[in-house]
């Protein structure tokens, strides 16, 4: 399907191995979960929830996003 391009990879990066195929809707899929985190970080921060568990919760959103961009800057390198 048109968009939906494969490309394998053989690197390590950010402490992820992408041995098999990444492709669009996997990035997609990344992002709606960090989507998700953060939303529960909205809802976190709503009920007054301790900061050593929300930031906790920052530094893993921030980690995830860092990882799909990473995905993003190497796909985009073997275009």
């Amino acid at each position: 399907k048109k968009g939906d391009e494969i490309i394998y990879i053989g690197l390590y990066l950010s402490g992820v191995s992408y041995d098999n195929r990444a492709t669009k809707k996997d990035i997609l899929t990344r992002l709606k979960r960090i989507e998700g985190q953060l939303r529960g970080l909205q809802r976190m921060v709503e009920k007054v929830v301790p900061c050593e568990d929300i930031l906790t919760q920052v530094s893993a959103a921030a980690a995830a996003i860092k990882k799909v961009g990473g995905v993003i800057v190497l796909l985009w390198s073997f275009r």
